[in-house]
C-alpha cells in the first residue's frame, strides 16, 4: 500500500483478505496519518473501470443506474469490471 501526499508518502506490505479489508485498511491508514479527520471528509472516491463499453467514454458519476450497467458490461473486462463494481460497492457503503 502506498499513500502519497504533496509532502509525505508511505508505503507498507500488508495482508489483506478481500476489497472490504482492503478499503477498512486504506481509510484506517488516513485517518491514522490525519490525512483526514473524519470519514465526513471524503467527498468523494474515484473509481477506474477498465471498460465501459459504448456507455462510458468519459469520468462518469457513479449511480445506482450506473453501477449495473458497469456489473452488466462484466464480460467485455472479466478480471476487471467484477471487481472494479465491488470496490465501488465497498466504498459506497463504508464512506457513505
Amino acid at each position: 500500500m502506498t499513500i502519497k501526499t504533496h509532502s509525505q508518502k508511505w508505503q507498507e506490505t500488508v495482508p489483506v483478505a478481500d476489497h472490504r479489508d482492503a478499503v477498512t485498511l486504506l481509510l484506517e491508514k488516513l485517518l491514522g496519518y490525519q490525512i483526514i479527520n473524519s470519514l465526513r471528509d471524503i467527498d468523494g472516491v474515484g473509481h477506474r473501470v477498465a471498460h465501459g463499453g459504448e456507455f462510458f467514454k468519459d469520468s462518469t458519476l457513479v449511480t445506482d443506474e450506473t453501477l449495473a450497467q458497469i456489473e452488466r458490461l462484466a464480460e467485455l473486462a472479466p478480471l476487471h469490471n467484477p471487481v472494479n463494481a465491488l470496490g465501488i460497492h465497498v466504498f459506497s457503503s463504508t464512506v457513505a
